[in-house]
């Protein structure tokens, strides 16, 4: 029921929002197998190439993590394999966008939640500082933090990236499937070297 709950809310919830957005990440979607196969050509069908992260079993048989990128089929956008391990496949996806005049890597991220930065969210920052380095591009990521920008900010990840956030999130401005409202806990992060090459 819990799963089918969270299905219907992306569809229902998500759709209305997702068809009018050029560029969407989704973290922690939670599909895998077959529900995952039907929600990309839900998303195929609004329009967009889907770059996935298929979500992973927990030890009780629950779906946890997931992520993925949805670009406007008119985009030029490749796939951008990396070296994560299991990272590829539950909480970070990446794709180089052609986007006006250069190259963008977009990253959809999930972090594991109440941890902060431990080793698990700590490689996952790593394999983003690797992959922009060994391809020498800017990079946006943005996803489920599961902490708020300031607690980003003072762990020191965003110095260490050359990074800063685009645009912290707001209780406002967030879109949850959560009953009740949501936490300010996604964010939108980008290089700085993207800044200086948009001017």
């Amino acid at each position: 029921p819990l799963r089918r709950q969270r299905q219907m809310c992306i569809r229902d919830r998500y759709g209305p929002t997702v068809k009018d957005m050029d560029v969407v990440c989704l973290s922690e979607h939670r599909l895998r197998g077959k529900p995952l196969e039907r929600a990309v050509k839900f998303w195929e069908g609004l329009g967009y190439r889907v770059f996935k992260g298929e979500g992973t079993l927990t030890d009780a048989n629950a779906v946890s993590s997931g992520v993925a990128l949805l670009f406007r089929a008119h985009f030029a956008v490749e796939a951008v394999h990396h070296d994560g391990g299991e990272l590829a496949s539950a909480r970070l996806v990446c794709a180089k966008w052609h986007w006006r005049h250069t190259e963008v890597l977009v990253f959809a991220a999930y972090f594991q939640h109440s941890v902060g930065m431990n080793a698990a969210n700590t490689e996952i920052v790593a394999t983003v500082a690797r992959v922009a380095v060994a391809m020498g591009l800017p990079f946006i990521l943005a996803g489920d933090l599961n902490m708020t920008v300031e607690e980003v900010m003072a762990s020191g990840v965003l110095k260490s990236l050359g990074a800063s956030p685009l645009a912290p999130a707001t209780q406002a401005d967030v879109v949850t499937c959560k009953l009740g409202g949501g936490s300010a806990l996604d964010a939108i992060i980008a290089s700085d070297t993207l800044r200086m090459v948009m001017g």
